[in-house]
């Protein structure tokens, strides 16, 4: 251009080549970001649909792990109550046409065994017995530990199926070396057979652990089925309790005297006061039938307090009418003796009456003095210096502990029936009876 030896026209063109070049460079470079950009934005997604995926399988992973281990017994492995019913409830519903059987257990006086040899013993016999019913057998069951030593088992029906896990927990506890000096580990079973597998499952297992109650309640029993029998007989223990309160009011218990006789003359030199419920319509029933009712209830201090007063208005109508007075004993239960206002309200009825001390006998079964309160004691030991015999009753009928016969105010020592049962024929028993009497020698006497 400036020599002007260059023709415009071809100085226009090389412009123009220069101005294409100029655009493809900026068209190639707007291009490469854009490439770069969607490769970045590419890129990020896939690290971002990787993170999420990568969140979502630890999220479910960990998620399973809390279900587990809400579902699952920690110690034994075992599925826990929260587990075992929705598990359960599945089962009965995919298996419509089988019947089912479920079964409710515990291991008798689990408490004395973990208090003798040690919690950890105990974890040991849990784990050992939840081994043993997770390898039992194939099929359909499901077996739980719902708390302490409570389990829970459904199978489907099969007339050897309770027969087998007996046999099967029996074998495991005799394996247990550290259980051999309890001499054996007894069981105590309620078991229910489903009607319908659309019924509830906490219907279901309300049926086994009633049955089961009832079990641990009949001392002559280790296994009980819930059925029609069961259910009438629950169904009259309801009724009872409905009425307890209404014949207390209505003096529905009458008072029986059971005498005491001195064998040398045939005098009668003291009575045991009996209660019997004259229950309208249904005849006599007996303590066995009602005494537990009121202890379910926690009104059993109102039906001990009860038969005080008419044991004072029996010996309050001997002294108006000038007969000889005689000791009578009357039997309070634990939970009356720890009823915080006891010594008043027990003071408030004899005062009533104005019946002397030495014709109240406060008796109490041995198993009430295990592990008495100090605060109790004391009031025991303040009762018999008022000249209130205190008795013991049923002495021998468990584990018997001889030291109580030194450290309780005792005046009166009742020997089981049980214990005297074999006196005559093995003279250890009789050894044994002559050994409590010495020990028992500040007690006044013995029965």
């Amino acid at each position: 251009m400036r020599t002007g030896s260059t023709p415009d026209a071809e100085l226009y063109d090389l412009s123009q080549q220069h101005f294409e070049m100029a655009d493809r460079l900026v068209l190639q470079a707007e291009q490469d970001s854009n490439h770069k950009l969607i490769s970045f934005i590419l890129v990020y997604f896939f690290i971002l649909f990787l993170s999420i995926i990568i969140f979502l399988i630890v999220n479910k992973r960990n998620q399973r792990k809390l279900e587990t281990a809400i579902s699952t017994d920690k110690l034994t492995g075992l599925l826990n109550r929260a587990g075992f019913e929705p598990a359960a409830a599945n089962l009965l519903r995919q298996q419509a046409k089988s019947k089912f059987v479920i079964v409710a257990f515990d291991i008798d006086n689990f408490k004395m065994i973990n208090d003798s040899i040690g919690y950890v013993q105990g974890d040991q016999l849990l784990c050992a017995l939840a081994s043993a019913l997770k390898n039992w057998k194939d099929g359909n069951y499901l077996c739980a530990r719902l708390d302490a030593d409570d389990f829970v088992l459904l199978a489907e029906t099969d007339e050897a199926l309770i027969p087998e896990l007996q046999d099967i927990l029996e074998h495991t506890t005799k394996a247990q070396v550290f259980l051999e000096p309890f001499g054996g580990v007894g069981f105590t079973y309620g078991a229910y057979q489903t009607q319908n597998n659309a019924e509830l499952i906490k219907t279901v297992m309300d049926k086994a652990k009633m049955a089961h109650k009832a079990a641990k309640a009949a001392a002559d029993k280790s296994l009980v089925w819930y059925d029609g029998q069961l259910l009438e007989k629950l169904t009259q223990e309801r009724k009872l309790k409905e009425q307890l309160q209404h014949a207390l009011v209505n003096e529905e218990f009458e008072l029986y005297l059971q005498p005491r006789v001195e064998l040398s003359n045939l005098r009668i030199v003291g009575a045991e006061a009996l209660v019997r419920w004259e229950l309208p319509g249904q005849g006599i029933l007996y303590p066995d039938s009602f005494i537990p009712l009121f202890e379910e209830n926690g009104s059993i201090a109102d039906l001990d307090f009860y038969m005080l007063k008419k044991v004072c208005v029996y010996l309050h109508n001997r002294q108006e009418q000038g007969q000889e007075l005689f000791p009578i004993s009357v039997n309070f239960s634990r939970v009356t003796l720890y009823y915080r206002a006891f010594y008043e309200t027990f003071h408030s009825i004899i005062d009533q009456y104005a019946i002397p001390h030495d014709c109240i006998e406060i008796e109490v079964t041995e198993s009430a003095f295990n592990d008495i309160a100090d605060i109790v004691l004391q009031m025991l030991n303040k009762l018999d210096e008022e000249g209130f015999p205190i008795a013991m009753d049923d002495f021998g009928s468990g584990y018997s502990n001889m030291n109580l016969l030194g450290s309780l105010p005792l005046r009166i020592i009742k020997l089981d029936k049980v214990f005297l049962q074999d006196a005559d024929i093995h003279d250890r028993v009789k050894g044994i009876i002559i050994c409590a009497v010495e020990l028992a020698h500040p007690a006044e006497s013995i029965r």
